[in-house]
Parts: structure tokens; C-alpha cells; sequence
């Protein structure tokens, strides 16, 4: 049986707390905010917003499109990155195939990092769309 091919796909995320509604609103949904607009909310960690920016035949050109901001994808936002491996064929994920990094200085003078997967999203996979 022939090896599947990879690509490895690089998605940044503004990662961080949001409070929602405990019950839903006459429309049924529930709501979240990026601040608190009634004291009765719960606060919660999550992804804010986020953007898949490509996918790449070699890890090596994911990691060094991250650690060097190539395109600017951290645009003063996106406080994670991710890169995910991912194999042809319907999309799968899986925990051991990501690597993490995070944003660490100035928008003119950070850089994303090598770190460990936050550990509130321990159990979601498949953060590229």
C-alpha cells in the first residue's frame, strides 16, 4: 500500500476569554461578547477569531513561513499559530500531528515561538478550515 502524501497547513488564531449568555435569547441562540455585558455571564477561553493562511508540501517551509512572519501573518492579532499535518483523503486530524506557537514581544519586534498546545483546547483538533 503506498504512503499517503501530507501538507502541512498553517492557521493563526487570536486566542482568549469571551463571556456568554447562560440562557438563550428569544431567538434561541446564545450569545458571547469580548466584554462583560451583564454580571450573570460565564467567562470562557476560546478562539476569537482565526485565518488559514495556505498549506505546504514540506513542514520545514510551514514552520519557516510561522517563524518568519512571512505575509505578516500575525497582522497584530493572532496572539497562536498552528501548523497541522494532515494526510490526502477526508479530512482527519489528529493531536500528535499539530505544532504550536505563540506570539512573544511587539508587533514590530516579536515573533511567534515554539509552545505547547493550550491546554483548555487539549481535546478539539482541526483548527484549519
Amino acid at each position: 500500500m503506498k504512503e499517503k502524501d501530507k501538507i502541512y497547513v498553517v492557521t493563526t488564531m487570536r486566542i482568549g476569554f469571551k463571556y456568554g449568555d447562560k440562557e438563550p435569547h428569544a431567538d434561541g441562540k446564545y450569545y458571547s461578547y469580548e466584554v462583560r455585558t451583564s454580571p450573570d455571564q460565564k467567562k470562557y477561553f476560546t478562539i476569537i477569531s482565526d485565518r488559514t493562511w495556505g498549506w505546504y508540501n514540506k513542514f520545514e517551509d510551514a514552520e519557516k513561513c510561522v517563524v518568519e512572519n512571512w505575509a505578516d501573518i500575525y497582522e497584530s492579532e493572532f496572539n497562536y499559530a498552528v501548523i497541522e499535518e494532515k494526510e490526502e483523503g477526508i479530512l482527519m486530524f489528529d493531536n500528535n500531528n499539530e505544532h504550536w506557537y505563540k506570539w512573544e514581544g511587539t508587533c514590530k519586534e516579536g515573533k511567534y515561538v515554539s509552545c505547547n498546545k493550550p491546554e483548555e483546547f487539549s481535546n478539539i483538533v482541526g483548527f484549519s478550515f
